[in-house]
């Protein structure tokens, strides 16, 4: 609360009072994804909660963005009275390639004319 009092030259005052009020709540974002990506899985959404405008690191500005490489994304999120705050969420690869095998019991000739594959 502000008050001024204001004096006139010839002595006269009078006095004014205002409420400057406050809206400076910091939104609590939130940054989720349904990874890790993998040979099959090759794309990732990632979900923000929290805010009235979100903006992605890499861009974006829906609550939702899909991927497809792994890391460390940011999402920025601005309430509607303009404050600002991040969230991240990682999204990791679980790509073990197998290693195959493959032997038979050739060569084939003129008498062996099939082979066991293994």
């Amino acid at each position: 609360t502000y008050t001024v009092t204001v004096t006139s030259t010839d002595g006269c005052s009078a006095t004014a009072t205002t409420t400057v009020a406050q809206n400076i709540t910091v939104p609590t974002p939130t940054a989720t994804n349904d990874g890790p990506l993998t040979c099959t899985k090759t794309s990732v959404t990632l979900t923000a909660t929290g805010g009235g405008t979100y903006a992605w690191s890499g861009g974006g500005t829906a609550a939702t963005k899909i991927v497809t490489a792994p890391g460390t994304y940011t999402v920025t999120v601005t309430s509607t009275n303009g404050c600002s705050a991040t969230a991240t969420t990682t999204v990791a690869q679980n790509i073990t390639v197998p290693t195959p095998t493959a032997t038979n019991d050739g060569p084939l000739t003129c008498t062996k004319t099939s082979v066991t594959l293994t």
